[in-house]
């Protein structure tokens, strides 16, 4: 990867992003502070954006080869303020530390959920299942007129009326 940068490849509101985003912001907070006038919007283009996005991760393994930061190093890092928020006895701080140390670690079991179907939900699945691509289409942009007040059992009853007459058309 290359250290060069392009300057002129970029115009001044998008230099002064990759500034501020190369120093640790948000690419929406980066935009913001770049002056632009739409910064949600424009995070979302410049994020699409492959000049933009390979500049910027150049200048951020510039920052993480500069300052010679590794995994350990954080690791090491969250433990002494760890003891620090033990030593001024800062529980909050602590319970925050050793969060982020179980995500580092990896400690965090993964949640399982088994989900179990009852029949009519079975059958319900085997028919959307059966339905080809065009059909799912027409169902989606039949669903996409249903009332968002209607409670889930009345929306998946709906849904079943639609496959149902899908299903009865074909059969």
């Amino acid at each position: 990867m290359s250290l060069r940068t392009h300057r002129d490849q970029f115009n001044d509101l998008q230099w002064k992003t990759l500034e501020y985003a190369a120093l640790g912001l948000t690419l929406t907070q980066s935009c913001k502070k770049a002056g632009y006038a739409d910064p949600g919007h424009q995070s979302s283009v410049l994020r699409r954006d492959k000049k933009f996005t390979n500049e910027l991760e150049i200048r951020l393994q510039r920052n993480i080869d500069e300052m010679k930061i590794t995994r350990n190093k954080v690791q090491e890092m969250v433990m002494e303020a760890f003891e620090l928020a033990r030593t001024v006895e800062d529980p909050n701080a602590m319970v925050r530390a050793a969060s982020e140390i179980n995500k580092m670690c990896g400690f965090y079991e993964v949640e399982k959920a088994q989900i179990e179907l009852s029949n009519s939900q079975r059958e319900f699945v085997g028919r959307l299942n059966e339905l080809s691509d065009d059909e799912l289409i027409a169902m989606s942009s039949q669903a996409k007129n249903i009332n968002p007040a209607l409670e889930m059992e009345q929306e998946a009853e709906h849904l079943e009326d639609i496959v149902d007459a899908e299903y009865t058309e074909d059969s």
